[in-house]
């Protein structure tokens, strides 16, 4: 046998990812129950969820 050293393998820190809120919008479009599509105006800067929520929307996507 030989003395040989044996070199051990640095592992990386596992980082986790840095909280992210979700982004709000002012402006959506909305697809309605009646088959309606809209652009509506919030008065507050609301997340997509809420959106969907509060317009009782079918499909909504946010305007920048």
């Amino acid at each position: 046998m030989s003395n040989r050293m044996k070199i051990k393998a640095k592992r990386e820190k596992v980082r986790k990812p840095a909280y992210v809120p979700p982004k709000q919008y002012t402006s959506f479009n909305i697809f309605t129950r009646d088959g309606q599509n809209l652009t509506v105006k919030s008065k507050r800067p609301m997340t997509i969820e809420e959106a969907h929520y509060h317009y009782k929307a079918l499909s909504i996507s946010g305007n920048d």
